[in-house]
Formats: C-alpha cells, structure tokens, sequence
C-alpha cells in the first residue's frame, strides 16, 4: 500500500490523491490483512533455503493476501508504463526519472510478486523473492534520488509548480519558437492537450501568424522583451 501511494505521487495522479476514497482503499485492506496476520496462528516451516511459514487454519488468508499484494503491483506497474510514455523525451531527467522507478517496480511485481502469488497453485516448493526483489528495487529508486534528484525541491520545480497554477495562459517557447511547455489555463482556453503542443511551432496558435514571426520571434532570438496583444486560435479555429 504505502508502494503504490508512492507510485501515485510520483506518477502526478493529483486528481486520484486529492479523492479520501483512494487512501480507503489503499490502506484498509492493508490493515485488516496485518490485523489478521497477527491473530492467526503461524507455523514456521524449514526449507532448504531457510525458514518460510503457513497458516493451516486460514490457507484462504494467504492465498487472498497474495493476490490482494499482485494486483496492488500490477496496478502500480501500469501507472508507471503509463507515466513512462507521457513524458516527453525533451524532459531528460524526469525521462530518466520514470525508467528507473518503472524498472524497479517491474522487478518487484514480477519477480517477488509472482514468485510469492504463484506457489500455492503449484505442486513444487521454491524460494520466495519479495524481500530480495524489493532491497533491488528501493536500490533502483535510491539511485534515482541521488542521481537524477527525484523529489528534490529546486528552482526549476518550484518555477514549475508556479506555472501550473497561474490563471493566466502561459507558453514557454524555444528561440526557434516551438512550443517546450503550456500551462493548464493556456490548454484550457486553447482546448488543445499538452501533448498535441509540444514542439510545436508557437505562430500556428496565432492568427497573426505573420506579425509573430515578424516581431516577436526575432525579439524571442534577441532576448528582448516586447508586449503586444495577439489572438490566438483554439483548436476548433475560434479567435480568442
């Protein structure tokens, strides 16, 4: 539970954190699992590989726990996949960001999940890896703390947060003028996503294309500072 609320911050699911229900369902379960644990007798069962353990009295338990635990990482996992695809190769760090933690929650989902998940269907004993896979891939996310500064508060990621929630429309624009990123009020008077923007020539939002190219992208070249209204085209070609 706490793994994928971790996954939910890092994957900016603001709308899923922001709703009481999501840390119901990420922690209730969780806790009656733990609170069953702990009342249930245990047995301690030797393997070659060391010691693992069972509950005759409540098979069913362990066997809903496991599957309770896969679909907490497969869901974890998806969220991931999903974040990797939508960032942008222009955003380098963050790209690198989301490799590495998609990484370690595919080592941990697939290598201890499923080795902990499948035993009881199966007629053969063997190692469980949830804590070997898990060590690995807290190192994963570890090295992405340090090397790529995952979570930590910058400048650039305080600039960043800003952006998001001005009111006004806001473009940040290459010196070439394509479009690098576009804040929320800008997408939703534009009625574009940010994805359909990014890298996108700045002058196809205006219906002056020409007075854009003309002035403001030399200025933009110059690092000059120039005001002028402009109208822009939304994406069903209305001037605003």
């Amino acid at each position: 539970a706490v793994f994928l609320h971790f996954i939910l911050v890092f994957t900016e699911r603001k709308k899923w954190l922001a709703n009481k229900g999501t840390y119901l369902l990420l922690y209730f379960p969780a806790l009656l699992i733990t609170l069953l644990f702990f009342t249930t007798k245990i047995v301690p069962v030797a393997e070659p590989w060391g010691y693992s353990f069972d509950m005759p009295q409540a098979h069913w338990f362990i066997v809903a726990n496991r599957f309770w635990g896969m679909s907490v990482g497969l869901l974890a996992l998806f969220l991931c996949l999903k974040y990797c695809l939508y960032v942008r190769p222009a955003e380098r760090r963050k790209k690198q960001q989301a490799k590495f933690v998609t990484l370690a929650t595919a080592f941990l989902v697939l290598l201890g999940g499923a080795t902990q998940t499948l035993q009881p269907f199966l007629s053969f004993k063997y190692p469980e890896l949830v804590i070997t896979s898990m060590t690995f891939s807290l190192g994963l996310i570890g090295y992405a703390i340090w090397r790529y500064e995952l979570f930590v508060v910058s400048p650039a990621t305080v600039a960043k947060d800003v952006i998001a929630t001005m009111t006004d429309a806001l473009l940040l624009l290459q010196k070439d003028g394509n479009i690098i990123s576009v804040n929320k009020a800008a997408l939703k008077m534009l009625g574009f996503n940010e994805r359909e923007l990014a890298g996108l020539p700045a002058a196809r939002l205006f219906a002056e294309a020409e007075a854009f190219n003309d002035n403001l992208l030399p200025a933009l070249l110059r690092d000059e500072a120039i005001s002028r209204d402009m109208t822009c085209r939304t994406k069903e070609g209305r001037k605003v």
